[in-house]
């Protein structure tokens, strides 16, 4: 441990205090140390409880850069946070505590908005903590409701202990197509369907149409309110969104337009885009805030923006009320996917969240500049001056 104390010195970079008392340390001090003293012995499991929220930038990134070369090692990292983005964007699994329990594990991007579901409403939308029979026999299959998700499973397994872990049979299951997993009654029953009828797959190419049509389907947005919900019927729709709020006010359909196409999921990077989003409000409220972000593939926020953030005044609105707004903006992404948020709050004390449909929208982004990184910031090179260096020998 000796030989390994200037490492740990050097990467806590707490200066003249590294060879004082610790009782003189302040929290962050003090969390600096034991975290370099922790990687520095080399361990097979690391467990970091909130210790990245600590120093400042070049000591999170430092820590980060740790985190992903003990990854490549094939380490182990317990990483416990309050930090939702970190969570994604660094961990392979994510499990949900809540009263000394462990209520839900997973893929990390569905785990956090489970924690933002019960740090915002008190409850998890949809949770059951036993196993529940929801329907028997739909088409040869039961189907069950527990934890977040809904299972069908073929009735041919006969009877099934769910109060046991069975996520080590679960693939198997899945694969041997006598098993179907989904976030709702819905989405399981059309597994289902898919699954005994062989349903052929659907293409979701964007549709092209010439601009007096896409005039036409933009009127027609702007005029019909539809009776339910109307953005799963939109091409961009993603099924695995994750939604939470009181829904005092709803957001019933959005529309994505795009140069030459309408409802489109196909987007040039460069291109102008209009998000026209409608909203049907239960009650009145004084105050609401509008707002949008757009994601990486991995949950990294690239930008957002509200009309809070804004200082967009927006009048009160009234029960039973059609609102409908638009967000325009240059998308200069690089390739690849991207995922918006579409939201209404409330601005009270603190934001309310009434509606916030998570990664409800997915884009496809093509570029045919080259670039390294996220965004396309436009940059030009010029040469201002080449002086050649006569040798005099």
């Amino acid at each position: 441990m000796n030989a390994k104390i200037p490492q740990i010195e050097e990467f806590a970079d707490i200066g003249e205090f590294f060879d004082q008392p610790v009782k003189i340390y302040s929290s962050g001090m003090f969390v600096r140390l034991a975290f370099a003293a922790a990687i520095n012995v080399d361990p097979d499991i690391l467990i970091v409880d909130e210790a990245l929220a600590v120093g400042d930038a070049k000591f999170q990134h430092k820590c980060y850069n740790k985190f992903l070369e003990f990854q490549e090692k094939g380490k182990t990292i317990l990483f416990v946070s309050h930090s939702t983005d970190a969570i994604v964007r660094h961990c392979d699994n994510a499990v949900l505590l809540e009263g000394g329990r462990a209520i839900e594990s997973g893929e990390p991007k569905t785990v956090t908005n489970y924690y933002i579901d019960l740090l915002f409403t008190g409850k998890i939308h949809g949770y059951s903590s036993t196993p529940v029979l929801v329907e028997e026999g739909y088409r040869g299959f039961n189907i069950v409701h527990t934890g977040t998700k809904y299972y069908a499973f073929s009735q041919s397994l006969g009877p099934m202990d769910l109060t046991r872990p069975f996520e080590n049979e679960l693939y198997k299951y899945i694969v041997d197509h006598k098993c179907a997993v989904g976030s709702s009654l819905e989405e399981v029953r059309l597994l289902v369907d898919k699954t005994v009828s062989l349903e052929i797959d659907i293409s979701n190419q964007a549709v092209e149409v010439p601009p007096k049509k896409e005039i036409t389907e933009l009127e027609r947005f702007l005029e019909e309110i539809p009776e339910g919900d109307n953005c799963v019927n939109r091409r961009s729709y993603n099924k695995n969104e994750y939604r939470y709020g009181d829904r005092r006010a709803e957001i019933i359909d959005y529309l994505i337009v795009s140069v030459d196409k309408y409802d489109t999921v196909t987007i040039n990077s460069g291109d102008v885009v209009d998000i026209y989003v409608k909203y049907k409000f239960h009650e009145n409220m004084e105050s609401p805030i509008f707002g949008f972000a757009v994601k990486t593939i991995d949950g990294v926020i690239i930008y957002g923006n509200n009309t809070r953030i804004g200082r967009i005044v927006v009048p009160p609105v009234h029960k039973n009320d059609i609102i409908i707004t638009k967000w325009t903006f240059n998308l200069i992404a690089n390739s690849g996917d991207l995922f918006l948020n579409l939201g209404v709050a409330e601005k009270l004390d603190i934001d309310v969240p009434i509606d916030n449909r998570k990664d409800i929208i997915h884009l496809r982004i093509q570029t045919l500049a080259d670039f390294v990184g996220l965004v396309n910031l436009k940059t030009t090179y010029q040469e201002i001056s080449r002086k050649e260096m006569v040798v005099i020998s």
